[in-house]
């Protein structure tokens, strides 16, 4: 699967969340459990996070559907990648970061890390032209939407990163029977690009709820962690 995204970044938020790969993995961590209370009651006593990526060894390689390969949480990857075809398209979402956690009576939980470090970078459109993938993309939406709680919304315009996250989230959870957790990483204050107060992206993400239909009723949020943390 090609990945194009590899390297140090040098803005933005990317570079953001390779800075505290780099310089702070354990506080970056504590946010993330911290901001949590499903995923603490999860995790064993040591409240270990073993990143996966981006890591400096791996020259900062972002997963797609690869992921799996290298998770060691005793599943087989061809059965998963046979199962997510019949959800979605090939070469899914770009992972910012991907990371495993230890729960209670040796089960093992997965992180889904977003990052971002400004709000116009939660925008986007669907790209996929071929009529069975879209197909397949609004099938598995309207599946997501279902089980959340949702009235059908369109979810592929505006907000689309987002959604196909929380697809693969509800398929992680739902269909495979896997922990998983989407962490939101978003950065404040970051001077590599373009600054973000906290204030905007609570103002942000209230907007994105409403759009979205997302209400405190909907299952699934649970599994949705939102942190929000100073760039380095």
């Amino acid at each position: 699967m090609t990945n194009k995204k590899i390297g140090l970044a040098k803005k933005g938020s990317r570079f953001c969340l390779q800075e505290y790969i780099k310089k702070n993995k354990n506080k970056l961590s504590q946010y993330i459990i911290a901001s949590s209370f499903s995923l603490i009651s999860f995790m064993d006593k040591d409240l270990k996070v073993e990143w996966k990526s981006p890591l400096e060894e791996n020259d900062f390689y972002e997963y797609r559907d690869d992921f799996f390969r290298d998770l060691d949480i005793n599943v087989i990857t061809e059965d998963i990648e046979k199962k997510l075809r019949l959800f979605w398209p090939k070469n899914g979402p770009q992972w910012d970061g991907i990371a495993v956690v230890n729960g209670k009576e040796k089960r093992k939980g997965i992180l889904l890390i977003e990052a971002k470090s400004h709000t116009s970078e939660t925008k986007s459109d669907m790209k996929a032209t071929a009529d069975k993938s879209i197909d397949l993309i609004n099938s598995s939406i309207e599946k997501t939407q279902n089980y959340m709680g949702i009235k059908p919304q369109l979810w592929t315009n505006e907000y689309y990163q987002l959604a196909n996250r929380i697809a693969y989230l509800y398929f992680l959870n739902v269909k495979l029977k896997i922990p998983t957790w989407l962490v939101l990483i978003n950065f404040t204050d970051d001077i590599s690009y373009k600054s973000t107060a906290l204030s905007e992206w609570l103002r942000h993400y209230n907007i994105i709820a409403s759009k979205m239909g997302i209400n405190e009723d909907c299952n699934l949020l649970d599994k949705i962690i939102m942190v929000f943390i100073p760039a380095l």
